[in-house]
Parts: C-alpha cells; structure tokens; sequence
C-alpha cells in the first residue's frame, strides 16, 4: 500500500521528481546531511512539488536508487516546521 501511494505521488509530478533526482545526483559524494537540508536546496533551485508528499518520495526514491544512505547517527531537524523532530543523517554515496 505504501509504496503504491509513494509510485502515485512520483507519477503525478514527473517532470519535477525527475528535476529533483537529477539535483540529488550532483550533491558530491560524501555529503552529509538531513532530508532537509536537501529540502532547501531543490526549493531554491527547482521549487516546491505540487503536494508536500513529494519530499519523502523523493528522500526514499534516492535511498532506493542508492544514492543516499543512512548513516546510522540521527539529528533534530533546525526547521521551524519540523518542531526539532529527530531525522537520519543521510549521506550522498556514488550509484
């Protein structure tokens, strides 16, 4: 059920989880960080998805893919919207 409802929200906006996957691909292997800070990086430079379900089709879409991987350590989000939840330290690893 879940990963049906997550295939459903990558079909709905191809053309900016493409744009999106693509930006994941250039952050430099090694990079570290949390799903947020990569939440930022598309904002600035694709914009926001079309419904906020998006961003964790994405981070898991990535994970999927093998480009990101946890590191096993876990961080409180610096987001307002957040409410300093604890999330995955990811790290950007070479497919």
């Amino acid at each position: 059920m879940r990963d049906r409802g997550i295939e459903q929200v990558e079909a709905n906006d191809f053309d900016w989880m493409a744009a999106a996957q693509a930006l994941i691909a250039r952050i430099p292997i090694g990079w570290e960080g949390l799903g947020e800070d990569i939440r930022a990086r598309v904002i600035a430079q694709i914009g926001e998805p079309h419904h906020s379900n998006c961003w964790g089709a994405l981070i898991m879409g990535a994970t999927r893919r093998g480009m990101l991987v946890k590191t096993g350590t876990w961080q409180n989000a610096k987001s307002k919207r957040s409410h300093a939840s604890m999330y995955p330290v990811l790290r950007r690893v070479n497919v």
